[in-house]
């Protein structure tokens, strides 16, 4: 608290790769906790196998400064909220084009039909 103003920090989901063994379960108890059922391809944290038998890899949104998600989305369903700095897409606004999908320029882009936030895979 600063001088009587509360400040909203953002809440930030940090994997680390490095530690990741790819068990998948962070995704279940994504879905779990936000979703309400065990169902991992709704988790907003997916783990990718480059390689199965190799490499896999946690990957989340970025929440970019500046997402080039938002920048080309025709009906500005995505936006950053100004309070929590969270990117966020809107259910409402949402046309179901995916320009956002091939704009994103780390892996792939994915938001869910029945979410209002993004996750990579």
């Amino acid at each position: 608290m600063l001088m009587g103003r509360k400040q909203a920090v953002p809440k930030i989901l940090i994997v680390n790769p490095v530690e990741c063994t790819g068990c998948g379960a962070c995704e279940m108890a994504y879905s779990m906790r936000n979703v309400g059922e065990f169902d991992p391809s709704r988790a907003r944290i997916q783990i990718i196998s480059l390689n199965p038998d190799f490499f896999r890899l946690p990957v989340v949104c970025l929440q970019c400064y500046k997402p080039p998600c938002a920048e080309i989305c025709p009906t500005e369903a995505i936006t950053r909220d100004e309070a929590t700095g969270i990117v966020r897409v809107s259910k409402e606004k949402r046309n179901g084009c995916r320009m956002c999908e091939e704009a994103y320029p780390f892996l792939h882009l994915q938001i869910g039909a029945d979410s209002s936030r993004p996750f990579h895979f």
